[in-house]
This record gives structure tokens, sequence and C-alpha cells, in this order.
């Protein structure tokens, strides 16, 4: 309603009370007589309602509305393009924590297997059998794996503190229940997404919007140089004894209608509507920017699930085949049919290849939040 108040009359009320006093005038004989013949003092008292429009014949002010209108949604948008991201972080910081927590799991599993080696392995030494070398390998492989376990722990508290802020809590409230991206699963993305979807984005509504209130601008700078026609009125009483106010004749009321015409304004008025206009380019092509931004969003973000999707099958794949080897080198290790550096590369690429399982399963999720993000909020 208030963005509309140029197109609507306006109305105000006032009244009030005048106290005023004759002049005395000396006379030819040098007397003095009473100005005007009327008393020393007068009190006129008067109550007055005024009211003005102005007739909108070239679409000025309805130009101005409309794009306050615009701005107001644009405005609108600007907080849906905070929510929009907001969601995002949340579900990417969320995978994260969760990968963060198998990796961990897994780190400290590798950790106890490997402790368990050393203390075969230093039991074979202490037999004879072995070495210093193999016992000083197999603990080296255990303190590097240890050293891993710290560094995890410090990034799953950094982004469980990422999220607190994010959902606007104390990270020591913030209490998240599950503890493996496993038993999460993205979505299915059917094939043949419409490209329709893409309009949903804020940013896109928010720079339709925006263009939309240029044009208005351009209408209502244009318009402002034509003539501009106002009508004026006033009704209301007066009396000189406040009991009389309302009497007859006490009434009074005028009419009036003016004509305002821009003649010379130094090219103000035409300065500012090619101003208007050239905004109006400037938006258009901010406009076009964000629809191919928008487009190449969605493009990179549909064919990083299908790559993502296909590197967590071959990182599967990958950790399925290094367990087998490592199983095999342990065994043959432990019948004499292998040297202990076999074990050693086998246990090593096992680790290698369970991270690295870990983190391709964590851009699957990724790609899908990221597609999420691209279509404005999601493909169904």
């Amino acid at each position: 309603m208030r963005r509309r108040a140029p197109l609507y009359p306006t109305l105000s009320a006032g009244g009030g009370g005048v106290k005023s006093k004759g002049s005395d005038v000396v006379g030819p004989t040098g007397t003095t007589v009473t100005g005007g013949g009327i008393s020393p003092s007068t009190t006129t008292y008067d109550a007055i309602l005024a009211t003005s429009y102005e007739l909108d014949f070239w679409g000025k002010n309805a130009a101005a509305a409309d794009a306050a209108n615009q701005r107001v949604i644009s405005s609108v948008y600007d907080r849906d393009t905070v929510l929009w991201t907001l969601q995002s972080d949340v579900a990417t910081t969320y995978f994260q924590i969760l990968a963060v927590r198998d990796r961990l799991r897994l780190a400290r599993n590798t950790l106890k297997n490997s402790e368990n080696i050393l203390r075969f392995i230093d039991a074979q030494f202490r037999a004879g059998i072995l070495s210093p070398l193999e016992v000083s390998q197999q603990r080296s492989a255990v303190a590097a794996q240890r050293a891993t376990i710290p560094a995890l722990v410090q990034i799953e508290r950094e982004s469980i503190a990422a999220l607190a802020v994010l959902l606007g809590v104390l990270p020591q409230t913030l209490k998240i229940e599950a503890q493996t991206l496993h038993d999460t699963r993205p979505p299915a993305i059917e094939p043949g997404l419409p490209s329709t979807l893409m309009e949903r984005r804020p940013d896109v509504q928010k720079a339709e919007s925006d263009l939309r209130a240029s044009n208005k601008d351009i209408v209502s700078a244009h318009a402002a140089r034509f003539p501009s026609i106002a009508l004026t009125g006033q009704a209301g009483v007066q009396a000189v004894q406040l009991s009389m106010m309302f009497g007859p004749g006490s009434a009074l009321y005028s009419i009036a209608a003016s004509i305002t015409a821009p003649i010379f304004l130094g090219g103000q008025l035409q300065g500012q509507e090619e101003l208007t206009k050239a905004q109006f380019q400037e938006l258009a092509e901010v406009y076009q920017k964000t629809l191919i931004s928008a487009f190449r969003d969605a493009e990179v973000a549909l064919s990083a699930t299908d790559t993502s999707s296909l590197q967590y099958s071959e990182s599967k794949e990958a950790l399925l085949q290094a367990r087998e080897a490592y199983r095999v080198a342990e065994l043959r290790y432990r019948r004499g049919a292998a040297d202990f550096l076999s074990v050693l590369n086998s246990q090593i690429q096992v680790t290698t290849s369970e991270d690295a399982e870990v983190q391709a399963d964590l851009l699957r999720f990724n790609a899908v939040v990221s597609l999420y993000k691209a279509l404005g909020g999601g493909w169904e």
C-alpha cells in the first residue's frame, strides 16, 4: 500500500484561532476614534480540511510505484539467495563430518592391525628369525598411521564448529548422531531434467526483478518531461465565536486546478531519462550473465554427478583388490613364501585405497548438493 502512495490523493486537516487588535485613529479635531469602527480586538476560529491529487496522465506515478514494488520483490530474492546458499552449505558441511568420521574409523582400524603385525614381527625378531630392519619398517608404518589420527580429529571438530555456526547454535551443544556416510544414500537423478527448473533460482529471479524495475524507471523518467496537473481543494468552517463555527454561514470551500510544465532545467530531465536507459542496459547484461552462469552451474553439476559416481565405483573396486592383495601377502609372509616388504606395501595400499574410497563417496554427495543448488532447489 505504501509503495503505491503517489497514486492516491493526500488529505490533511488543520484548525486554530487567530486574535487581532484594531488600531486607534486620531480625528481632525484631535479626538481619538477606534480604527474601522470595530472592537479593539477580535478572535477568529477556523477548521480546514485540505486535499490534493495529481492526475497521472502520463503514468509517471504508476511506473514509479511498479518499480518500487519490483525492488521489494528483488529484496525478497536476496533473502532467498542467502537461505538457498545456507542450505547447501549445511548439507556440504554435514556430509564432510560423516566422511571424516569414516576416515577416522578406518585410520584407527588400520592402526590396530598394524600394531598387531608389529607385535608379531617383534616376536619373530626376539626369536632371531627376523632382522631389525623389518621391525623398524613396521614401527615406521605404525607411527605414520598414528600421526594421521590427530589431524582427522581436528578436521572433525572444525567441521562441527562450522556447522554449528551455520545453524546458529553453540558448537558444544550440537550433537550429530550419525557416524558414517555409508548409511546415507544420495537421491536418484532422472535424465532429461528440464531447463525451466533453473527459473526457480533466486539469483535469476532477482536479476529479472531488477530488470523490470529499471524498465519502469525509464517510463517514469520519460513521463517526468511532460506537464503535470494537480487538483487541490479546501473545505471547512470559520467564525468569530467558537459556538458559531458549525452554524449557518460559517462554511467555506475552494477548488483549484494547476498545471506545471518543465521548460528549462538545463537538460536535467533528459539526462535522467538517458541514465535510466543506460542502467537498464547494464541490468540486461547482468540478467544475461546470470542466466549463462546458471546453465554453466547446472552443466558442471550434472557432469560432476556422473564422474563422481564412476570414481566411487572404481575406488570401491580398487579397495576390494587392495584388501585381497594384502590378505594374500600376509598369508604368504607367515608361511615364509614372501618377504616383509610385500606385506608392508600391501598394507600401505589398503590404507590409501580405504581413504580414497571415503573421499570418492563424499564427492558423490557434494556433486548432488551442487546440482541441488544449480537447479534452484532440486529436480522434482
